[in-house]
């Protein structure tokens, strides 16, 4: 009977043991609340989530945030496959004006955590961004909010509602301000003049010369002074390939006209971005085009072929533009002398320029979009729906992950998150108080002090009024997607230059054919 006792209390004992080691081990893999962010793997993106993801850990050691990285390019092939399979998807995804509406059904309404605290009322942020993270580029707030709001309000029961889709519903956290500037290979620029200047002797005014005057303002705020300057750079590119090439032909050589010819015959000098909405929303409206999608969904390219001709004219006087897939493609490369950019990119650029050209103490400079009205986008996060009923728990008890979630992207879009985005140097803040001198003691706001390097003018960026952005999501995602290829494709034919007045007629009718026929039924629903 003893013997027997023994043997029991052995294995009470032992499973006791067992049940403690599990529990143990349990509660080391819930140490922490765990948020898993999906974001873009571009450089620049993941660097300023990977700062903020330290900065917030920090302040909230119970959670812990993962970061997966998928390419820009893979963000409709990433979320097909969210949509087959939602189990173990992220918490919150990035996302941008470009991509969300396909997807919002997939994303939770933040509206009701907006309206939830002084800190993220709709007036402290610009009104238009708020619009591009709705379905259909207009937001309204619900019937609950205590902010202020000039506006109509969506009727719906708000809170209560929160996981059901409605059409003015905010369905990421815009986390930055994108709007184009140009941004400048110094190094190219300078190089260039003494080759210029080698073969030509110098000029009156070298292209650095007016490059510092655009810096500094002067002479520089219609969209020509942009096409004029490139027209200058194109021109002097042409000049030192034509004067090396002829020497070479002649038999009348040195080393250095085989190198100059060589180096210089794939430089170009602008590349416009113009597959990306707000750099060809900035440009056309600034030659005069009164919004390139009419209130009723129709394209308004038809009535304006004269202001197309004429940036035909101004483009492709001199055939010496690119258009690069991919962000870095040609700039990054060291073969365009600027390219437009729609956030501050120099950091990206910054070391790989430094060993591209190691004689040059700098080589990167931006420049502001020569017009008043600038066209702006953004990208930011939103929550995966999947979740809204689910809790993480940690030792520190359970937190539904909605809240879990959204008090990362309240850190990210208000003052402590968007000072660590904007002092990265890679990020224009889109909280409006951050733009306020006043705000820290009449000087320049704290993040554009930190943020302050050679070549880094954030004035490129913040200075000029938004245009009225509405047009970003008044289409299905489908015609979006169509529009930017028709307009990337239209501006490849002005390239080619097999451009000619009677074609052009045939250039528009094409890219109208981007809308459907029973658009303006489509516009009704």
């Amino acid at each position: 009977m003893k013997n027997l006792k023994k043997v029991t209390l052995f294995i009470l004992c032992m499973i006791m043991t067992v049940t403690a080691v599990l529990s143990f081990s349990s509660c080391k893999k819930a140490e922490k609340y765990e948020i898993v962010v999906a974001c873009q793997s571009e450089d620049a993106e993941k660097s300023v989530l990977t700062l903020l993801k330290a900065e917030y850990e920090k302040k909230n050691p119970e959670v812990q945030i993962t970061i997966k990285s998928f390419t820009g390019k893979d963000f409709e092939n990433y979320m097909l496959g969210i949509a087959q399979n939602r189990k173990g998807s992220p918490h919150i995804i990035w996302t941008s004006d470009s991509y969300h509406v396909r997807w919002d059904k997939y994303f939770v309404d933040l509206r009701p955590y907006y309206e939830a605290s002084e800190e993220t009322y709709y007036d402290n942020y610009y009104t238009s961004m708020l619009h591009t993270a709705a379905t259909n580029g207009e937001f309204k707030p619900t019937k609950n909010y205590k902010g202020t709001w000039n506006g109509e309000l969506d009727t719906a029961d708000g809170h209560e509602q929160y996981g059901s889709q409605s059409e003015f519903g905010i369905y990421y956290a815009p986390r930055d301000y994108n709007k184009p500037a140009v941004i400048c290979n110094l190094a190219l620029f300078d190089m260039l003049d003494k080759q210029y200047a080698k073969y030509f002797g110098a000029p009156e005014k070298t292209t650095t010369q007016r490059l510092n005057e655009i810096v500094a303002g002067t002479d520089w705020d219609d969209i020509d002074d942009l096409f004029t300057f490139a027209k200058i750079v194109a021109e002097r590119i042409n000049a030192i390939v034509d004067k090396a090439t002829e020497k070479i032909e002649n038999g009348d050589f040195t080393s250095d006209d085989v190198d100059a010819e060589s180096f210089w015959k794939v430089k170009t000098a602008l590349d416009l971005k113009l597959s990306w909405e707000p750099s060809y929303m900035t440009i056309l409206t600034a030659l005069g085009v009164d919004n390139v999608v009419k209130s009723d969904g129709s394209l308004n390219v038809q009535e304006n072929q004269a202001i197309l001709q004429s940036l035909h004219d101004k483009l492709y006087a001199v055939n010496r533009l690119c258009y690069s897939d991919v962000d870095d493609t040609n700039f990054g490369s060291g073969y365009t002398m600027m390219k437009v950019v729609s956030r501050p990119v120099i950091m990206a650029y910054a070391e790989k320029f430094e060993s591209l050209y190691a004689e040059y103490d700098s080589t990167l400079q931006t420049i502001k979009i020569p017009t008043r009205a600038i066209a702006a986008g953004n990208s930011g996060y939103a929550i995966n729906n999947y979740y809204a009923n689910q809790k993480a728990k940690s030792k520190f008890g359970q937190k539904g992950y909605l809240d879990l979630c959204w008090d990362f992207i309240k850190f990210i879009i208000t003052k402590d998150g968007q000072e660590v985005a904007g002092a990265s140097g890679s990020n224009i803040p889109v909280l409006k108080s951050l733009y306020d001198k006043n705000s820290n003691g009449g000087k320049e706001p704290a993040w554009r002090q930190v943020a302050s390097m050679q070549g880094m003018n954030h004035n490129a960026w913040v200075e000029g009024e938004e245009l009225k952005q509405d047009w970003f999501n008044i289409y299905e995602a489908t015609l979006r997607d169509g529009l930017k290829s028709k307009f990337e494709s239209f501006f490849r034919s002005f390239q080619k230059q097999n451009y000619n007045e009677g074609s052009l007629s045939a250039l528009i009718l094409n890219l109208e054919d981007a809308w459907p026929s029973d658009y303006e039924d489509y516009l009704k629903k």
